[in-house]
């Protein structure tokens, strides 16, 4: 059967996992510079968020209005929580060996594994998706009312934007996470067709206002839930959203595009890459060591998805 893709939205996400990548290898770089560390809060501030609200324009609703839970859940468990597994078990595999420190045994690592103790940083991102993913299916069926669901979305923004900055435990980070990533992916569901429409109106709004948010909101770690300040949060996050799809528009490179096809697999093993990578050579972000350490971590993560491609096949 003939799978028939968004081009624009592979490529938009392509986009955005490159910079997941790049953001990676700032944020595990020594000696790091000023403009890195500015390009570091510049990728953070809307990288994660864009993702999600992309997730949100590719819900089909009444598709999934008219498909049972179990068949949702189960595509679900086999697109993002089987992966999760085998990227974690390879995070605590390259981790193990590759380590300064005493190594676990084989039971330990398989506990954290199950426990959702991470080894695998970005490894947050499935794990969330896949809870927040359920709530949006449930609440796309049940909430008949378009309006009260995207204030359901809203509710629970506030939610985490007042919680954010109170001593929480990891369980309460996660379940706000959760919730979080629910709205941003119900938003994403309301601003579709906006988001999808060139303007070069919009462009120059979606410009100043993701300008504005980098230069006023402090740095952003969504997995931690540290928004900053949620209204320039959302704003960014939105903002970006769309100049990356206009961006998308423009851009014909098939490795980019590949990259957003299938980004579950450099989402899962690009920090595993750095971590390898950063054991035997190490991760010097003085210019232009840099470069070369983003490079070859690219070609890396170029490969092990090509060979991913190569398996799975072209549809």
């Amino acid at each position: 059967m003939t799978v028939y893709r968004n081009k624009q939205i592979d490529t938009a996400k392509g986009i955005l996992m490159s910079l997941v990548i790049l953001g990676h290898v700032l944020l595990a770089s020594n000696n790091l510079p000023q403009a890195g560390s500015f390009l570091l809060k510049l990728i953070y501030s809307f990288h994660m968020p864009a993702f999600l609200i992309i997730s949100g324009i590719l819900f089909d609703r009444e598709r999934q209005k008219g498909n049972s839970f179990q068949a949702f859940l189960l595509a679900r468990v086999k697109h993002i929580l089987m992966p999760y597994f085998i990227f974690e078990t390879l995070g605590g595999i390259v981790q193990n060996v590759f380590t300064y420190g005493n190594r676990e045994a084989a039971l330990a690592v398989l506990t954290r594994i199950v426990t959702f103790r991470m080894y695998v940083g970005a490894d947050w991102y499935l794990l969330t998706y896949f809870f927040a993913i359920i709530l949006v299916y449930l609440a796309n069926k049940y909430i008949q009312n378009n309006h009260y669901l995207l204030i359901s979305a809203f509710l629970l923004f506030v939610v985490v934007s007042v919680s954010q900055n109170q001593l929480l435990n990891e369980l309460s980070v996660f379940i706000l996470r959760i919730l979080l990533v629910y709205s941003l992916i119900v938003f994403g569901i309301f601003l579709k067709d906006t988001l999808l429409s060139y303007s070069l109106k919009k462009i120059l709004i979606a410009g100043v206002c993701f300008t504005l948010s980098v230069g006023l909101n402090i740095i952003i770690f969504m997995h931690a839930v540290m928004l900053g300040n949620p209204l320039l949060f959302l704003l960014g996050g939105i903002s970006a959203t769309y100049l990356v799809i206009q961006l998308a528009a423009i851009i014909k490179n098939n490795l980019i595009n590949m990259f957003g096809r299938y980004s579950i697999v450099p989402m899962g093993i690009h920090q595993d890459i750095i971590w390898i990578f950063g054991w035997f050579f190490g991760l010097n972000g003085a210019s232009p060591l840099i470069i070369l350490n983003a490079a070859a971590i690219y070609l890396l993560c170029i490969s092990a998805t090509m060979m991913y491609r190569s398996i799975v096949g072209k549809e």
